[in-house]
């Protein structure tokens, strides 16, 4: 995109002024009004982009409001009730829209008003000849901050002859996975860039890019606009995301940097979490980063829930990433079914055998306790991060407030539970290298150096 235009972008000031648009039902089987007209996409104060169609003709009370007397209070809307829109800007370009809802504004003169609110936008356009390498630029608007390790160079000249240059560490540059990345701090956004032969980028890639850019910060981003350029097509996206703000979770990032230092481990810790997940074909979340995200968003809620995510989150981890410890081995399962059989031909009450029997269908699923101490019997993990985390979890699942314990102790167990977290997380992606032991007063870097074979 043209640099007025991420300007007004940035200023929630963007506007496409279109002479044609074109509104769709989303399943082209259904019977729904398509409607065509001259509008304008704008985007309000709040980010959101808002369409405004002008139509001719007229339109019934009851046309205007078949979308509300079809639906029911309390039910996720149908594909069907969605449209999708196609509109040509004074530029020229096509832009595309999809899971829109009109909304019809009839007035007294000939023709009426189609409202709606897009939360994503996109064109494509053919380039001159085929790419040898495929490339995205994902642009987060905000200050945010990264630790760099590269530097860029402004230099004022007057007629020739040099007046001024001004230096500033604001680029962080390295390889990982097949890609060349490079990540730039500009004004009022965060530019990320992705450069690559082996392989198409998908829309899954650039999820996992999100994500992992997202871990190592230790904060929630949302993506504003996106540029992919592909063979011979370049795909412009423009969302619409609130800019991203500083963060106010209780959350730090598995290594704590500044601007200045930690760049290497911190890329290093990218990487390795996006070899982890660069496999995975859904454009939605991979599941370890929901956890990671549950995590990062519980620091912003009370400690109560941030205990009681970041104790969850440590069994949805090991469920997920270790579901091959602590598995029972074959003599378990036949003592557990030996006692079905016999609880069976009991004459206890039918309601006493089927607690008894989902009693012993528990024990045939491995506790996350028996994973974590496994573990620690093979030196990955420490004894005094699943004690803190069986403390915690013990006083989260029973409701108990930090005013029961003393709150100091309290807030010593959420940190060692984090630690005990981004450990798990490190073995599972294979990560080796510095890390902040927030277990720890004064928040010291150590070295995690524990492999799993």
């Amino acid at each position: 995109m043209k640099a007025n235009e991420l300007e007004l972008i940035s200023n929630n000031k963007f506007v496409l002024d279109c002479p044609k648009i074109t509104l769709s039902p989303q399943l082209p089987s259904t019977d729904k009004k398509v409607y065509t007209g001259p509008g304008s996409i704008t985007q309000s104060e709040t980010g959101e982009f808002l369409l405004k169609l002008y139509c001719d003709g007229a339109i019934s009370s009851k046309e205007a409001l078949s979308r509300f007397l079809g639906t029911t209070v309390g039910k996720i809307l149908d594909d069907s009730e969605y449209y999708c829109l196609s509109a040509v800007d004074l530029e020229e370009r096509s832009w595309e829209a999809k899971r829109i809802l009109p909304n019809i504004h009839s007035r007294q003169i000939p023709g009426y008003l189609v409202f709606g609110r897009l939360n994503e936008i996109s064109y494509s356009s053919s380039l001159p000849k085929t790419l040898a390498k495929s490339s995205v630029n994902i642009k987060y608007r905000g200050d945010i901050d990264i630790p760099c390790n590269e530097g860029s160079m402004i230099e004022t000249s007057i007629g020739g002859e040099r007046r001024s240059m001004y230096t500033n560490l604001n680029i962080a540059k390295f390889q990982t996975s097949g890609f060349e990345i490079e990540i730039e701090k500009e004004k009022g956004w965060l530019s990320f860039c992705a450069v690559t032969q082996s392989c198409p980028i998908t829309d899954a890639v650039i999820t996992r890019f999100t994500e992992a850019l997202q871990f190592v910060l230790g904060r929630t981003l949302h993506w504003s606009v996106i540029e992919l350029f592909q063979q011979q097509t370049q795909e412009t996206r423009v969302r619409a995301a609130l800019k991203n703000e500083k963060e106010s979770s209780r959350i730090q990032p598995p290594i704590s940097f500044r601007s200045h230092d930690n760049a290497n481990s911190v890329w290093n810790l990218f990487g390795k979490y996006l070899d982890h997940v660069i496999s995975y074909t859904e454009r939605k979340w991979h599941p370890l980063f929901s956890l990671i995200h549950a995590v990062i968003e519980s620091g912003k809620a009370s400690l109560e829930a941030e205990a009681l995510t970041l104790s969850v989150s440590i069994e949805g981890l090991l469920k997920r990433e270790f579901s091959a410890l602590a598995l029972p081995d074959e003599v378990f399962k036949k003592q557990v079914n030996d006692a079905r059989n016999l609880i069976e031909r009991s004459e206890l009450s039918d309601s006493i055998k089927e607690r008894m029997s989902g009693f012993l269908g528990a024990m045939l699923s491995p506790r996350a306790k028996d994973r974590l101490f496994i573990l620690k019997d093979k030196g990955f993990i420490d004894k005094e991060l699943i004690e803190s985390w069986n403390d915690l979890r013990n006083s989260s699942a029973h409701a108990d407030s930090p005013e029961s314990v003393d709150l100091q102790t309290y807030l010593n167990r959420g940190s060692s539970v984090l630690v005990l977290f981004y450990h798990l997380v490190f073995l599972a992606t294979g990560y080796t290298g510095e890390y902040t032991d927030y277990s720890s007063y004064h928040y010291p870097m150590k070295s995690f150096n524990q492999i799993m074979a």
